[in-house]
This record gives C-alpha cells, sequence and structure tokens, in this order.
C-alpha cells in the first residue's frame, strides 16, 4: 500500500498548540522516523509531504534503504496541491492499494 501523508497536518495532530520554529526541525525529523519505522513493520510505501516556504519547486528526498519518500512544496504551494498530484500519478500508475492522511 502507499500511504500519502500531509506531514505538517500530522504533526500538528499530534502536536497541539503552536510548534516554534526552533522545534519544527526536529519534530519533522521525528515524524520522518517513525513513518520510516512503520512501513519498515508494514512492508509498506509512503509520501510524507510538507509545505516548504523556500523552495523555487518541488523538492523530492528519497530516504535510502527505507520505503519513505519526502517531498517539499514550493514556497507558493500548499500540501494539499501537491498531494493531490502524487495521488493521481499513484492512480495513473495502477497500484492497488492507497491511502492518503491528512
Amino acid at each position: 500500500m502507499v500511504i500519502i501523508i500531509d506531514g505538517y497536518n500530522v504533526l500538528h495532530t499530534i502536536n497541539p498548540g503552536d510548534i516554534s520554529r526552533d522545534e519544527l526541525k526536529g519534530k519533522r525529523q521525528a515524524l520522518v522516523e517513525e513513518i520510516i519505522s512503520f512501513t519498515a513493520s508494514t512492508g509498506d510505501e509512503a509520501i510524507i509531504v510538507f509545505e516548504s516556504g523556500k523552495a523555487e519547486s518541488p523538492e523530492r528526498l528519497s530516504i535510502p534503504r527505507t520505503a519513505v519518500t519526502v517531498w517539499y512544496t514550493t514556497a507558493t504551494m500548499i500540501a494539499d496541491i501537491l498531494s493531490g498530484k502524487l495521488v493521481e500519478e499513484q492512480l495513473a500508475s495502477n497500484k492497488a492499494d492507497r491511502k492518503e492522511v491528512s
């Protein structure tokens, strides 16, 4: 199964209240590591999407030896838009099992 995750929506759900800029990188990394562990135990593939305040084009980061890919949107794109495009790609590729988490 391919799971597409809106990273900041999940972070704000598991960390109610404001997350400071100083905490953000660590919380984001902890979420990615948790999802790496999850996919290792289930055999699923995960795509995590985060908004970026800087990128001019979407950036893709494949994490070696895992089934996890992290995407960063452009500075003007919300994660929902990129997640939708990734869902469309998954549908077009005829992958049977998909789940989107937002």
